[in-house]
């Protein structure tokens, strides 16, 4: 049965992703999954019976023929017994006739040695006569004729012992009171039961042995006949669940050999080139792709190690490139798109490809081989490199403008106000895009201030930023009514995003400040933007409440000017939302948290020291992370 196989990736690694969710698509297809589960409760259950059920009669086997066996060992027990008791009951009959040889030898010698004889063979009798009783202990009947012989010889031994001592007596004339008849009947009494217990115990043993002759042939037979059922009976068991078994077997490889089939033509047919090898770093497999762009054909790169089909240099330094087959089979690990990386094809050409790499893992976790997907991109390359150029290119113009958009009057450029900028972008590229500040001087000793942000970056923001500057310019320079230039410039960028596609729609929010350097009066129109500050030289923080809808979202937009009046060491902050929408946690610093810094710092000098102080406060308040570009400006009147 085919072991299921994982190809390992990498998130975010573009062209193994593709691989695995292949792979992963086929592998774990609920069908397919539900399949292999069903064989695999299938083949336990055929291993289960397999097992069981010759176990199952091999048991009821063994316990038959233990039961036989127990029967007749129990048979063989009878027959020993028998034998034993035989052999007793002669022993007692040899005794009983020595007792009588040795009183009879006495009475005719009246040699008293005979008497030795008599004693030795009485006082066996008791002993083998206890054997005998110990041997038919579990029949009452022999019991009962046992008990019969103690007792005819406890008499046959006092009437012996009533003669010997006559005859110690009366020597010459013992015979007188001697009763030959009495001794004889007795003897002859017992001797009749010791056979009559020897015929019944013989009889007793041939009956056991005709039993243990039937049961043995009962055995054998039923041993035999048995053997031939449960032979049978496992034979044709075991010839069931093989053939269950194979069936079983020839599904799972159809299955195995199918979706085999499937993994292999998905991998061989996928847009990228797939080179798969071995554990050894072999190749074993190759799709058209593969032989394409290596310029190798899989029946020659077949079992070739791949770092000589797939060998890769750096685009910069021509150095050679480790194998990412070679990482893998080192680290069991996916290997990273390579950057930069130059294949070096069969016939000495190159491309540039992107490759990824990754472990091919069984249902064990083990490595059992290296799958590596690579595609060509040197048309990609070219054109990112081309778009580059393109990019730098205008970059650089954008630049260009941006710098002059953000251009810092000279410190003395106006003789009755002080004027400083700051501008910080919050991302490096945001260097380019639509920020900025622009400071004008107008007839009359009159200076206009502007804080503008025009949606969008790059070059067209730019440009657009540019335009807005200069348009203002014109209009505040024609008539200095700051509401007036507002309200033109908003018609300007409606008509003109009405009659130009290429303009495309875009909005400018602005705060525009007309101060007169010698009276301190200010007219202040905002559209869009934040309000302005004044923080008075008591510390007090007064927010100009001027308002007004974007430029270029309203072409019917109308805009007011706000007056209000500076006075010596007065401070006016004109500001983006990136410095009031700067954030500690879910807290925003906002025109209140700016008014606080600008009074910590507003008596500084010069006024550069002042905007660095409000940006420092704004940096210290956020953990110096701006999420937006800080555009601030700054102006107060001269001593």
């Amino acid at each position: 049965m085919m072991g299921t196989i994982t190809i390992r990736g990498t998130a975010g690694a573009e062209v193994p992703s593709i691989i695995v969710r292949s792979v992963s698509a086929l592998l774990q297809h609920d069908q397919f999954m539900a399949s292999l589960s069903i064989r695999a409760v299938q083949f336990k259950k055929f291993v289960y019976r397999s097992i069981t059920y010759p176990l199952v009669l091999l048991t009821i086997f063994a316990a038959i023929i233990s039961w036989r066996v127990l029967v007749l060992r129990d048979a063989a027990k009878n027959v020993g017994a028998a034998d034993q008791a035989i052999s007793h009951a002669n022993q007692l009959l040899t005794l009983a006739l020595d007792e009588e040889a040795g009183e009879r030898g006495y009475l005719v010698n009246g040699n008293s040695n005979f008497l030795d004889r008599y004693y030795s063979a009485s006082s066996k009798f008791a002993a083998a006569l206890n054997g005998l009783q110990y041997d038919v202990r579990n029949s009452s009947a022999l019991l009962h004729d046992v008990a019969g012989i103690r007792e005819q010889h406890a008499l046959l031994h006092d009437e012996i012992v009533r003669t010997v001592n006559i005859s110690l007596r009366y020597p010459g004339n013992f015979r007188t009171y001697f009763d030959e008849g009495r001794e004889n009947e007795l003897m002859d009494a017992m001797t009749g039961s010791i056979g009559g217990f020897i015929k019944t115990e013989t009889q007793l043993g041939e009956d056991h042995s005709s039993a243990v002759e039937y049961a043995t042939t009962v055995t054998l037979i039923s041993s035999a006949v048995l053997a031939v059922i449960f032979g049978l009976a496992l034979g044709l068991a075991l010839f069931r669940q093989a053939h269950q078994f194979a069936d079983h077997y020839e599904d799972v490889l159809k299955v195995s050999q199918r979706n085999l089939s499937l993994l292999s033509a998905t991998l061989l047919s996928i847009g990228d080139a797939v080179l798969v090898t071995d554990v050894r770093g072999k190749v074993i497999q190759m799709n058209d792709i593969a032989e394409r762009l290596t310029n190798w054909k899989f029946s020659d790169a077949y079992q070739m190690d791949a770092s000589r089909v797939f060998r890769i240099v750096d685009k910069s330094t021509r150095t050679a490139l480790e194998s990412p087959i070679e990482r893998v089979l080192k680290k069991h690990q996916t290997s990273p798109v390579a950057d930069e990386a130059i294949l070096i094809k069969q016939d000495s050409s190159e491309l540039s490809i992107e490759d990824s790499c990754s472990p091919i893992l069984d249902n064990e976790g083990s490595l059992v081989g290296v799958i590596l997907v690579f595609r060509d991109v040197s048309e990609r390359k070219r054109a990112e490199s081309e778009l580059a150029s393109l990019y730098e290119r205008e970059h650089r113009i954008a630049e260009s403008l941006q710098r002059s958009l953000l251009s810092k009057p000279d410190a003395d450029s106006f003789p009755h106000l002080d004027v400083d900028t700051i501008y910080q972008p919050a991302w490096a590229e945001a260097k380019v895009g639509g920020d900025y500040y622009d400071i004008i001087a107008l007839p009359n000793g009159k200076v206009a201030m502007i804080v503008g942000d025009v949606s969008g970056k790059g070059l067209k923001a730019a440009s657009r930023t540019a335009e807005m500057k200069f348009t203002l310019r014109a209009y505040l320079r024609e008539n200095d009514n700051v509401a007036e230039a507002l309200s033109r410039l908003n018609k300007f960028v409606c008509q003109s995003q009405f009659l130009s596609d290429d303009l495309g729609s875009f909005f400018l929010c602005l705060t525009a400040v007309v101060v007169d350097g010698v009276s301190g009066a200010a007219s202040v129109s905002v559209s869009g933007a934040e309000p302005p500050l004044i923080v008075r030289k008591d510390g007090r923080v007064e927010e100009i409440a001027a308002s007004g809808a974007p430029v270029g979202v309203f072409e019917e937009s109308e805009y007011s000017a706000v007056e209000v009046q500076l006075l010596p060491r007065d401070l006016l902050i004109i500001a983006t939302d990136g410095i009031t929408e700067a954030r500690k946690d879910k807290a925003f610093l906002g025109n209140e948290g700016l008014g606080r810094l600008a009074s910590n710092v507003r008596d500084r000098k010069p006024l550069s020291s002042v905007g660095e102080g409000i940006l420092d406060g704004v940096k210290a308040f956020s953990d110096n992370h701006l999420s937006d570009d800080v555009c601030l400006l700054l102006a107060r009147l001269k001593d």
